[in-house]
């Protein structure tokens, strides 16, 4: 079961409530984040078992099944949902796509755009997730374990190395300068 839960400042449970996701289906959650008027977006992966939401950017998942023998392999794609800030109801889901994707980050910008730093690449979603506005998935098969947006609105993202790499985008999601990070990795 996939739970999400909010602690006051005291650390006193505000609330838990279940993900909406479908339970027999796999689906990992690695990243969280806070909009600005609260919701609560997650990102992650999942072989088909995120509710959507109608008018979201991708409401099917990408990608076939296929199999090796007896051994069935399915389709993963990264997705972003948000949830109410009293985790009350689900205000919309999407999945990312391409196939063999996942989510692993999230950060939002000012305007409230959804940067995710997924397999192969960085996507920016409209704040409701109607919308790819911008993606870059020109890293090939590198992993963008973390991104943020800085204080006057830079764009950084961290790969899995080896090495670890902090990566620098432009506002339009192109790279603008990478250092890998010695010892690390």
């Amino acid at each position: 079961s996939h739970y999400l839960s909010k602690l006051d400042s005291s650390g006193r449970l505000t609330f838990s409530t279940f993900l909406p996701v479908k339970e027999d289906v796999a689906t990992i959650v690695n990243g969280i984040a806070l909009a600005s008027d609260g919701g609560i977006l997650i990102a992650g992966s999942s072989s088909g078992g995120v509710i959507t939401t109608p008018g979201a950017y991708r409401q099917e998942l990408l990608g076939t099944f296929s199999s090796f023998g007896s051994f069935v392999v399915s389709p993963v794609n990264a997705f972003v949902q948000r949830i109410r800030s009293d985790g009350s109801a689900l205000d919309f889901g999407t999945y990312l796509g391409p196939e063999r994707t996942q989510g692993n980050s999230l950060a939002v910008e000012r305007d409230g755009s959804i940067l995710v730093g997924a397999t192969g690449g960085i996507y920016r979603l409209s704040s409701d997730g109607s919308q790819l506005r911008t993606s870059n998935v020109s890293f090939g098969g590198a992993r963008l374990t973390g991104v943020a947006v800085g204080t006057e609105s830079q764009i950084y993202g961290m790969t899995f190395g080896p090495p670890v790499t902090l990566v620098r985008f432009d506002a339009d999601l192109h790279v603008a300068g990478q250092t890998a990070i010695r010892g690390a990795g």
